[in-house]
């Protein structure tokens, strides 16, 4: 019979644990460690299995969904981690900007995952005690600073004076002499310095994209690179401008959409196209038609 939604969730949940903790692993030996762990998980895949063995049931229904998700791979019966630095090296989620490393330089995307995996490892390096207090601080700035960045209305006195202290609260931080000497490296002298410094400079981008905002010049810089815009510039549904497809791109990828794009996304993007090889293209185009420059311009 089929398993429950619920039992199935739970089936998965203890497979993420197990494979956090045992890189590569039969069938059997997922069963085996049931015996061991969860009797009642075992009795539910036993009772679901019918004519098949316990092992035939994950192996047919749940871990070929986990491989579908692209942390795990067959072969020769072996079923094994596949590790990424776009997901955490515990629970298999994806990723973006904020993640612990160890000293082999996985991932983790919270202190919890570090905790409770078998293969984490302190780097045990300088400013260790350093890079866990700034991740802890950073951890909570920087989902702050993309908050700040949608679409609300520092013309209001009490939205600017939030403003304010987050960006003396960002400068004060990056400005710690604890960090004096990691930022004259730039990070070069460890794993834990290059990841201090990463996060520094993540959240002294911030920092500026914030004084642009507070100056009112938020229409006149990308929201990704803070570069200044041109006629080029591409808006997303938000309102958020970018200088280029790239950035946009960049910063989804950083930011996943958790809504369904426009309706008339599609349009805009063959607009926009059209006015940008207009931009680039009008000169040689009018010149090629010196004798029929009124029909040329009617064209455009």
């Amino acid at each position: 019979m089929a398993i429950s939604i619920g039992n199935r969730i739970h089936l998965t949940t203890f497979l993420k644990d197990y494979f956090a903790n045992n890189r590569t692993s039969s069938a059997f030996e997922i069963v085996v460690t049931l015996q061991e762990e969860n009797t009642e998980l075992l009795q539910i895949l036993n009772d679901a299995s019918a004519k098949m063995d316990a092992e035939s049931y994950p192996t047919q229904y749940i871990l070929p969904k986990l491989k579908n998700d692209g942390w795990l791979s067959l072969n020769d019966g072996l079923w094994k981690v596949q590790l990424s630095p776009d997901r955490c090296s515990c629970c298999f989620k994806s990723i973006g900007q904020i993640y612990i490393i160890n000293i082999d330089l996985n991932r983790y995307c919270s202190w919890n995952c570090t905790e409770k995996c078998y293969y984490y490892a302190n780097p045990y390096e300088s400013n260790l005690d350093l890079y866990s207090d700034h991740y802890d601080q950073f951890e909570t700035l920087l989902p702050k600073c993309i908050f700040f960045q949608e679409n609300r209305d520092y013309s209001l006195k009490e939205n600017r004076a939030v403003l304010d202290t987050m960006i003396r609260k960002l400068d004060s931080m990056i400005q710690d002499p604890d960090y004096s000497e990691v930022l004259r490296t730039k990070g070069t002298e460890s794993c834990i310095d290059a990841e201090i410094y990463r996060m520094l400079l993540l959240l002294s981008q911030e920092s500026q994209r914030l004084q642009v905002l507070l100056s009112g010049g938020a229409l006149n810089v990308c929201v990704y690179c803070s570069s200044s815009l041109d006629e080029k510039y591409i808006v997303d549904q938000d309102g958020k401008l970018f200088c280029s497809d790239k950035c946009l791109d960049n910063f989804l990828e950083k930011n996943p959409r958790e809504y369904e794009p426009h309706p008339y996304e599609d349009q805009y993007s063959l607009i926009r196209g059209s006015y940008i090889d207009i931009l680039e293209n009008w000169e040689q185009h009018l010149s090629s038609k010196e004798n029929f420059l009124e029909a040329a311009v009617d064209e455009l």
